[in-house]
């Protein structure tokens, strides 16, 4: 059998060679080139925005930057919201939309409200009601609070929307209200 053909010359001389040993008889040695050699890495992503707002919808927290992460505080709740202007205790029956969120029980409702995109309108007519659920489709009416409302510098927490709600309680339920 004849020897393996020498490998084709390199057309840049390598700056060393891997030892013997890594040598493969039928490849030859692997060269190491020296760090000018490789591409530039590609440059950095700009800074994520701190909030993504969405036109008349919830603002949704942007990913954390690259190389960061975040620590989510223990005291959290799921709230289920309605979409916008939509009353379930006023229209039993029928088939609505919702989004279900993780929220901080300290967070006060009025900014609960802004976050949920209720940032426009009155102060008294903006707000948010809390629907408990029967069965069957039908709805209570809980409590109704507004953005302009003394109420509304609540936290979710004192209004009893806390970490057991969705676990040993029943879930929080939310229609929100555009004024």
């Amino acid at each position: 059998m004849p020897p393996p053909a020498p490998p084709p010359p390199y057309t840049h001389a390598p700056v060393s060679l891997q030892p013997s040993g890594a040598c493969f008889a039928s490849h030859g040695c692997i060269p190491i080139f020296p760090p000018s050699a490789l591409p530039a890495p590609a440059p950095a992503p700009p800074p994520a925005a701190a909030q993504v707002p969405t036109p008349n919808g919830p603002r949704v927290e942007a990913p954390t930057p690259a190389g960061f992460d975040y620590l989510y505080p223990a005291a959290n709740t799921s709230i289920h919201v309605f979409t916008p202007n939509h009353l379930p205790y006023e229209s039993p029956g029928t088939e609505a939309r919702f989004r279900i969120f993780k929220v901080y029980s300290g967070v006060t409702i009025k900014q609960l409200i802004v976050s949920l995109g209720g940032t426009g309108g009155n102060d008294k007519k903006c707000g948010v009601t809390e629907c408990v659920e029967r069965g069957d489709g039908m709805w209570s009416k809980g409590a109704t609070v507004y953005r302009g409302d003394a109420a509304a510098s609540r936290t979710l927490a004192s209004m009893g929307w806390d970490h057991q709600r969705g676990d040993s309680r029943m879930p929080v339920w939310l229609a929100l209200h555009w004024g």
